[in-house]
């Protein structure tokens, strides 16, 4: 970066992980803040600080706070780097705030659209997508690892596309090695859920429900 660009990007990043440290996280409550910068095709650079605290309040208008300093993250944003800023609430964020303040979320096993607007409907505060149900209403097969990642993926997408419910979505066990797994992750943080869960199991995986499973020791 040239020295016009890199200090008004320096005053904007010490700002946002300030608040990030005061705001996101509570005393008893440890996090992680992550800043990314990176340059686009356009020539233009893309500054992101997240964080994996508490959330954003949903009435925040940054560009009408009262707060000193993000009124100066978009002063500087507009006027010294002439960019935008914008604030992405994830689902992610809004489900762990839901286990914070309830003392259990209920939820149902689904695997289609229609089940899922149903979930919404009915006032229920996320929505699980089963992998014994995809197998079984998808493929007419046993929940035995028979669906791949990719398909998984795939109707996991479809859900996120029509609620406003954080999804949780099963991931069997990951796909593969670490490496896999790792890519799994990435995959799944694509379509928009909430969270994933993956069976630590010897494969091939079994439903949960059936005999016959071997769970890999902690060490």
């Amino acid at each position: 970066l040239g020295i016009d660009t890199a200090i008004p990007t320096g005053l904007i990043i010490n700002e946002l992980v300030t608040n990030c440290l005061k705001y996101a996280f509570t005393k008893d409550n440890d996090g992680e803040i992550r800043i990314s910068l990176r340059s686009l095709d356009d020539g233009q650079n893309e500054l992101i600080v997240s964080d994996n605290g508490v959330g954003i309040p949903e009435n925040l208008d940054i560009k009408n706070a009262e707060s000193l300093g993000l009124r100066m993250i978009t002063n500087l944003t507009e006027r010294s780097l002439h960019g935008n800023v914008s604030i992405k609430r994830s689902k992610g964020t809004e489900f762990r705030k839901l286990l914070k303040e309830q003392p259990y979320v209920f939820t149902s096993g689904v695997y289609t659209p229609v089940q899922a607007k149903i979930a919404e409907m009915v006032g229920l505060k996320c929505v699980y997508m089963s992998g014994y149900s995809c197998a079984v209403g998808y493929l007419g097969r046993a929940d035995l690892g028979f669906p791949t990642m990719t398909e998984m993926s795939g109707w996991a997408r479809t859900l996120t596309e029509v609620t406003d419910l954080p999804v949780i979505a099963d991931a069997d066990d990951g796909y593969g090695n670490s490496l896999i797994a790792m890519r799994t992750i990435e995959h799944f943080e694509r379509t928009g859920v909430a969270g994933i869960h993956i069976e630590d199991q010897r494969f091939p995986k079994r439903c949960g429900h059936l005999a016959g499973k071997y769970c890999l020791p902690m060490e």
